[in-house]
């Protein structure tokens, strides 16, 4: 009899994770962005150090190591829809590029994101982090 009340509350805390999981992971949405063109947005209130973006090249081999400069095509084709709508911002970036394994990129926040707040990057510090991701252009508005 423990036995099943333990697996149920086991399969209780796995569904309840499971579904916070999926919410964090749908918590944004592409828009008109005063920076450029279409911007990343947060659904909801983000918190500082979460998990934006689970895998910002899904379309990776899970397997391959990127580190070194890759053509801009492949750059391209490896993103996720979300991953291109991240736009720079040099001042007031708000999240960051993430990896433990050069494999498997994260983008998480470093510090709060208010509901409906642009989600950016500072492309020139993720560039001098990770070499085939480009930095910015001189073109680029200042934000």
């Amino acid at each position: 009899m423990n036995i099943v009340i333990i697996l149920s509350l086991i399969f209780i805390l796995y569904y309840m994770y499971v579904s916070t999981r999926k919410q964090s992971l749908q918590s944004t949405y592409i828009s008109s962005s005063r920076i450029q063109g279409q911007g990343l947005f947060a659904g909801v209130d983000l918190s500082k150090d979460e998990i934006i973006i689970d895998n910002l090249f899904p379309h990776k081999d899970p397997s391959e190591v990127l580190y070194n400069p890759i053509t801009e095509s492949k750059f391209k084709h490896y993103m996720g829809d979300k991953t291109a709508k991240i736009n720079h911002c040099s001042r007031e970036d708000n999240s960051k590029v993430i990896t433990s394994d050069n494999k498997i990129y994260q983008l998480v926040s470093i510090k709060d994101i208010p509901t409906s707040g642009e989600i950016t990057v500072n492309y020139d510090v993720t560039h001098s982090q990770y070499p085939f991701i480009v930095g910015s252009n001189k073109e680029y508005i200042k934000c």
